[in-house]
This record gives structure tokens, C-alpha cells and sequence, in this order.
């Protein structure tokens, strides 16, 4: 999906709401002047209750919570949840609990670093496009644990242990790797990579690991190949990325 594919995706449903409800279509179009998802999302952030929601939620009990309804205190979720309750399907099911996972990583942050976040996204007339970006990110996401790995970026961000700008670029880089091949960069040794080398090549692709140049190997030509290295990006994804994955 390209730039307004989100809520070009979701009015849409929008639309499909409204006439499998009966619902005038004045009134649901009217819904969505008042608040868009992007904002939504943003504003949940900073929701009070999100730890005591979402903190000691395993993700095995996430479903049920979600289809019980106890979220929808949450804006986003209370948000689409409504929106498609009348037509609500495995995608749209699939697409809550991305979202869940998201926010139960930032459960973790406290109130007022949350909400000095939000606040500052907002004075920056930035929460559309920030929103937008992070509702693309989770939408894509073919692996629920690529939502919680986007979480705990974001979560180190908003503590001030990560730059921004580098959160924001490791979750553009989680977006487009395969979630397994992380498995290889928790317990990355820099070398020559032998029998893993095509997911060192994959990681280099990604930005997470460098080329250092050439090991030619011994004598006859043993253990020769790319020398990696794990460069900054890679280093600090696992920190604090991966650190519970």
C-alpha cells in the first residue's frame, strides 16, 4: 500500500460498513470527519490506562481480550472496532491485534513519557504523518512479532534511548526483512559467515551488518568468503529490538 492506502483501506470499509448496516452513509462518513486512524493511534499512545489494558496481557490471551471488548478504552481499537463491527473479518482481526502488540510494547513506558511524546508529535502538527507511518508498518507486517520489534523501538524512543530518526529507520528495515533471519543477528559473530552467508547477504541488503572485504582462507582456500561485521543499525536493533524476541 502506497502513501493514503490506509485510509483509503479503511473508509472503503467504511463504505461497506455503512451499507451492510443500513446506516446512513452521511452518518458513517461523518464518523471519519471527526477523527482518523492515524490520529487515533497517536493519541492511544498516551492513553492512561494502556498499562494496566494491556501490561500483563500474554499474547496467547490477546484474542479473547480483544474480542471481549475490554480494548476498546483504547482509541484506536475502540476505533476500528467500531468502524467494522458490522463486517469485521480475519484481517480486520489480524490488523487489531498488530495494533495490540504494538501498544502492549509501549505499556512498559510510563504516563507522563508517553504523553510528553504525543504531545510533542502533536505541537509538531506531525501526529497524521507519524500515525500514517506507523499504521502502514503494522499493517504489512506478515509476522506478529514484527509489531512487537516495532514497539520496542518506539518504546526505547519515546525513553530517550534511541534516536527518533534511527527508530524510525530500523522500523522501515524490520518492515522489509524476514523476522527469522534476526535469529542469526542476536548471535551474530563478525567473520566469514560459511553455511549462513545467504542471510548474512540478506542483513548487509538490509543495512544491519557491513562488508569488511575478503578473507581469502587457509592455504587451500578453506573458510574464505565476505568478512561482516554487525555495523550501528545492527547493534542496535538487537539492543533494543530484539532483546525479548
Amino acid at each position: 500500500m502506497g502513501g493514503f492506502a490506509v485510509l483509503v483501506f479503511i473508509k472503503v470499509r467504511w463504505l461497506r460498513l455503512a451499507f451492510a448496516s443500513g446506516a446512513p452513509l452521511t452518518v458513517t462518513l461523518g464518523i471519519a470527519m471527526n477523527e482518523t486512524p492515524n490520529t487515533s493511534l497517536i493519541r492511544s499512545i498516551a492513553t492512561e490506562s494502556l498499562t494496566d489494558l494491556l501490561g500483563n496481557i500474554s499474547e496467547t490471551a490477546l484474542d479473547a481480550t480483544l474480542e471481549s471488548g475490554v480494548l476498546r478504552d483504547i482509541p484506536i481499537i475502540g476505533f476500528i472496532t467500531g468502524a467494522f463491527k458490522a463486517t469485521r473479518d480475519i484481517r480486520d482481526a489480524l490488523f487489531l491485534k498488530k495494533i495490540a502488540l504494538f501498544l502492549k510494547e509501549l505499556s512498559s513506558v510510563t504516563q507522563e513519557q508517553r504523553a510528553a511524546f504525543v504531545q510533542e508529535v502533536q505541537t509538531q502538527n506531525d501526529q497524521h504523518r507519524f500515525g500514517e507511518a506507523l499504521l502502514l508498518l503494522l499493517e504489512r507486517a506478515e509476522d506478529m512479532k514484527k509489531p512487537q520489534i516495532v514497539g520496542r523501538l518506539m518504546a526505547a524512543s519515546i525513553q530517550g534511548k534511541l534516536d527518533q530518526s534511527k527508530a524510525l529507520r530500523l522500523c522501515s528495515i524490520v518492515d522489509r526483512c524476514y523476522v527469522q533471519d534476526f535469529e542469526l543477528l542476536r548471535s551474530f559473530r563478525d567473520g566469514v559467515q560459511g553455511e549462513f552467508t545467504p542471510i548474512a547477504e540478506v542483513l548487509h541488503a538490509a543495512g544491519l551488518i557491513s562488508n569488511m572485504g575478503i578473507n581469502g582462507g587457509d592455504a587451500s582456500g578453506n573458510n574464505s568468503g565476505i568478512i561482516y561485521h554487525v555495523n550501528e543499525y545492527g547493534k542496535l536493533l538487537v539492543k533494543h529490538g530484539l532483546v525479548d524476541s
